[in-house]
Parts: structure tokens; sequence; C-alpha cells
């Protein structure tokens, strides 16, 4: 177990109660943690191995957004094996940066190097579709909270990881877009103004991810972020508001791809650079 500890707001002593607790759970190798996005925890039900409530857990606060468990999953693909965390904390739930971060601080005390960070997203960009998949080339941070100082709020996501996951995707003919992935606070969803001003800078957008990838950058590990498209972005007025609901169903919809593109990410995440 590693004793490196990142400067945040968090109980170190809780910390590692939480870290031993789950190597004591989960022996095996862990070559990659996963964090679930909305809707997206169902996509390992069939290769979970061990359950750990977020209640078992002394670090993890619980969720409260539908659509995310508060459970942290083993699961075992014929790939390798992962630690899922399945449930999301946000800003809009009240959680600060700090708190966003503890299950990637908790990760890296297991000795974890690689974190994915799935997500449901609105499509900015007009050639996305529902139930399509980006892995993020870059993130910006429209928030307006931070986990560290940082300027500018652009983040370049690249590293030898992503690359070997993106270039292994298209040797099996897995489809998958790039872009941006803007982050806003939530929880309401865009105005059709918002929408016309963040389609240019941007390819798609949501209300997580951005402290978890600054915690993650910041204990070196390597993060890769997979946004599915759950409902594309117009400024043309919708005749019934977006809700959540819609988003869940549309991610359920994509677990096929995704799956396996994560079974590419566990894959390549046990090879050495």
């Amino acid at each position: 177990m590693q004793q490196r500890m990142f400067p945040i707001t968090c109980d170190r002593r809780t910390l590692e109660r939480s870290a031993e607790l789950l190597a004591r759970r989960c022996t095996e190798p862990l070559p990659v943690a996963i964090i679930a996005g909305s809707g997206i925890a169902p996509v390992f039900e069939q290769d979970v191995v061990e359950r750990i409530p977020y209640a078992d857990v002394p670090i993890l606060p619980q969720t409260s957004v539908a659509g995310h468990q508060s459970e942290i999953l083993i699961v075992r693909f014929s790939s390798g094996t992962a630690l899922v965390f399945a449930g999301r904390y946000h800003l809009y739930e009240g959680f600060s940066p700090a708190q966003i971060a503890v299950p990637v601080v908790l990760a890296n005390t297991l000795g974890v190097r690689k974190i994915a960070l799935t997500n449901a997203a609105g499509g900015l960009r007009h050639d996305l579709r529902t139930g399509e998949l980006l892995i993020a080339s870059g993130m910006i941070n429209m928030t307006g909270r931070a986990l560290v100082q940082q300027r500018p709020s652009a983040i370049t996501l690249s590293n030898s990881w992503r690359e070997r996951c993106t270039d292994r995707a298209r040797q099996q003919s897995i489809a998958f877009a790039e872009g941006t992935y803007i982050a806003v606070h939530g929880p309401s969803y865009e105005t059709r103004a918002e929408v016309r001003f963040y389609r240019l800078i941007g390819d798609c957008i949501g209300m997580s991810t951005v402290h978890e990838v600054q915690a993650a950058i910041q204990l070196g590990m390597e993060p890769l972020t997979i946004s599915v498209i759950t409902n594309t972005l117009s400024d043309s007025p919708r005749t019934q508001p977006l809700q959540h609901e819609e988003v869940l169903d549309a991610s359920r919809r994509a677990h096929h791809r995704l799956r396996a593109l994560l079974d590419v990410v566990i894959t390549t995440a046990k090879e050495p650079a």
C-alpha cells in the first residue's frame, strides 16, 4: 500500500483504515480503477465478484443522485480485475472539490496508477449522436471551483496509457470520438444561449469529472476520461425540458459499446508503458 498522501482535506488515519479494508477484500492486483458515471454501473453487473457498500468504507460519504449506487465493485473482466466506484460525488450535491476527489485518493493509496473516469455528457458537436463514446483529449473547468489553483482552466489529457487505449480501440474497430469535455457546476441543464457559447469551446459537456482528473494528475496517476453521449444539445428549443431519466436511459443503451472499450482499458492498463 502506498504511503503517499495527497495534500487535500482528508483525514490520513481514516484514509489508511479505508485502504486497509479494501486491500483485505481484494487480494488480486488492481491495474486500474474506474469511476462510473450516471447509469453506467450496470455495465459491470455480470462481472462483479465483490460488493463493498460505501457505508462500510469510513472515508466515503453516501451519494444522492439517481443512477449512482454508493458501492465499490470489484469486477473481473476476461482482461483483468478493476476497482469500480459505482457512485460519484458532485458539486451540486454540496460536496467540495476535495470530497469529490476522495475516491481517486483512495485508489492511489491502494497503489492504483491508472484511473478511468466515465460520465454521461451532452453532445455539443453536431456530428455526435446519442449513444456514442468520446475519449477526452482535453478538459475545460467551467465549474467556478478548483481542487488546486490552476491557470488556465484548460487541462490537457495526454499520457502513454491513453494513447495505447485509443490505438487498441481503433485496431479493434471500436467506434469513439475524441474532443474537449467541458465541466459545469449543474444541476440544471444548459440553456439555448449557453449551448451556443459552449459549442465554441468544446465538444461535450457534463457536471463532473474535472476535480477527479485534477487529483489524478496531482498524484502522478494516468487519467483517462470516457464520456457517453446521452443527449445532443441544440440551440433550438425542446418541446419538453431534458429529464435525468432520459440521460440514464440513453446511458443504458450505450452499455454494449462501452463494455468493449472498457475491456481495452483494463487490458492496456496491465501492459508495461
